[in-house]
């Protein structure tokens, strides 16, 4: 059985359009009266503002900076019954720019590639799709990208190519994601990512343990960084094994991953661990 449409305003959503936030939502079965009426508070459920907007179901905005809880209610509905829809979050303005995307994949079959990432947490106006020959080099693409999507898929010529992406708002840009690099061309798939990550501290030794993709790895990247998905702290090429002991660690939280890497390049990313050394 298919869902019932919901009578009231539904699928509330919102996003970055330029420089302000659109609110958009799927109109009521039962046309309102008199209209929609925004709603926002500072807290959920709370009301501390409301902005009639006549029939439209979008409505764009220059969120003041602070974290709204958001919502909207149909106004004078028939029978006097005014219906809700969901809440969202939005994060208006912004005081710093944002952290780095996270979790930055890449997937080839033939000569098409997709990259996909995963968002901060904030608003994002723009991406930046960083490409290079080698670690770290943008030789050759820096390519500005919309913020909502957060993936780009096309066709690329043979080669090896080294990837990353930045996030934008109007306080800045991030940091880069962490990298990923790959081979169009290469006789395999690039890998699956290790599994069974786990991490054993002992004084200032970090020892790592995890269980290999199948294929052919030739290598692993370790990433750390100050927060789930980040690579702001570094990375580093090691061995093929499933084990890794890293000496002398200074105090301090780290979250760590894995890429396996074979001749196609490196792979998705393993889970996150959390490590704390006293």
């Amino acid at each position: 059985m298919g869902s019932e449409a919901s009578p009231g305003p539904a699928h509330l959503r919102a996003g970055p359009n330029g420089p302000v936030t659109t609110v958009a939502w799927d109109a009521a079965t039962v046309a309102p009266a008199n209209g929609y009426v925004i709603e926002a508070g500072g807290a959920p459920r709370r009301v501390d503002g409301v902005l009639p907007v006549g029939g439209a179901t979008a409505f764009s905005v220059d969120v003041p900076p602070g974290t709204y809880w958001v919502r909207v209610r149909s106004s004078g509905a028939a029978g006097g019954a005014e219906r809700v829809s969901n809440e969202i979050v939005l994060r208006g303005g912004c005081t710093a720019e944002p952290l780095p995307p996270t979790s930055l994949t890449a997937g080839v079959a033939g000569a098409n590639l997709m990259l996909s990432w995963t968002a901060p947490d904030a608003l994002v106006t723009r991406y930046t799709l960083l490409a290079g020959t080698g670690p770290g080099l943008s030789n050759i693409a820096a390519v500005a990208l919309p913020g909502t999507p957060t993936s780009i898929a096309g066709a690329v010529p043979a080669g090896t190519y080294y990837a990353r992406v930045t996030a934008t708002n109007a306080c800045g840009t991030s940091g880069p994601s962490g990298e990923v690099f790959f081979t169009i061309g290469a006789p395999e798939a690039l890998p699956s990512a290790p599994a069974n990550l786990t991490a054993n501290v002992t004084g200032s030794t970090l020892t790592l343990s995890w269980t290999a993709p199948p294929g052919p790895v030739t290598g692993c990247m370790l990433e750390a960084g100050s927060a789930p998905g980040l690579a702001n702290i570094g990375a580093a090429t090691i061995g093929a094994g499933t084990s890794f002991v890293i000496p002398g660690v200074p105090p301090g939280t780290y979250v760590l991953r894995l890429r396996a890497i074979t001749s196609a390049g490196s792979g998705a990313p393993s889970s996150d661990v959390f490590v704390r050394l006293p």
